[in-house]
């Protein structure tokens, strides 16, 4: 009974300790009041230069460190409603819209895919990237 007893005290001041030290984790809450462009976040994506992007219903922004950079219709997206966001392997990144069809970043400007050059709806719910191919899941199909 007595190795019982100090066996369970030994067992219980390691869980304690064990929980003292737990890991924990930092956490940050980022939204409009620190200059997202909308507080409806629908996809985020770590680039291989670590910026943070973060697709929104009103636009992308791209997060570096504490520097906030926001893209919207005025900076050449299609559409400010966002829901994807995916990198390709030359780093560019490819923002799926809900009504403008899908842009990628070229440099500093925008460039756009939609119905007018072979995207078949300008509605788009997925993106995907896979063997240098760009995947579009829209409204009415998928475009490669």
């Amino acid at each position: 009974m007595k190795k019982y007893c100090i066996n369970s005290i030994c067992l219980l001041i390691h869980l304690l300790i064990s929980f003292g030290f737990a890991q924990n984790y930092h956490s940050k809450n980022i939204s409009v009041k620190d200059g997202l462009p909308s507080n409806y976040v629908y996809d985020v994506l770590k680039s291989n230069d670590d910026a943070i992007w973060v697709s929104t219903e009103a636009g992308v922004s791209s997060i570096k460190g504490k520097e906030i950079t926001n893209y919207t219709v005025k900076q050449g997206l299609p559409h400010n409603n966002c829901w994807q966001i995916i990198e390709d392997s030359r780093q560019q990144i490819w923002v799926g819209t809900f009504g403008g069809g899908v842009a990628y970043l070229d440099g500093t400007t925008f460039k756009k895919i939609d119905i007018t050059n072979g995207l078949r709806h300008n509605s788009v719910r997925k993106l995907y990237y896979y063997k240098n191919q760009v995947f579009v899941g829209t409204q009415k199909g998928l475009s490669i």
